[in-house]
């Protein structure tokens, strides 16, 4: 975060914290289920890509497959995450 101060408090934050392990999947979750709640914003696909992609990381293929199906099952195709989703789905061949 001190290479873009302007990010810090964002959601951003909170997945560089999940991947940093300093929080928590199910904190990642539920931060961005209080942000759509706060601001309107639909970070779900986001939180659920940087889930798959840790549980990926750690070995979990089936877990990762299940974070990454929701990722995309969000339907927020105007987001990264979600075309990265599909992509390691295809990968993972599920």
């Amino acid at each position: 975060m001190a290479d873009h101060p302007e990010q810090a408090g964002s959601f951003y934050t909170e997945i560089d914290n999940f991947l940093l392990g300093k929080m928590s999947e199910q904190d990642l979750l539920a931060a961005a289920d209080s942000l759509e709640e706060k601001k309107g914003t639909k970070p779900q696909c986001e939180a659920w890509y940087y889930a798959g992609l840790k549980r990926l990381l750690n070995g979990d293929g089936a877990g990762a497959a299940e974070a990454l199906r929701k990722a995309v099952a969000t339907g927020e195709k105007t987001t990264n995450e979600y075309d990265f989703a599909e992509a390691e789905l295809k990968d993972l061949g599920r």
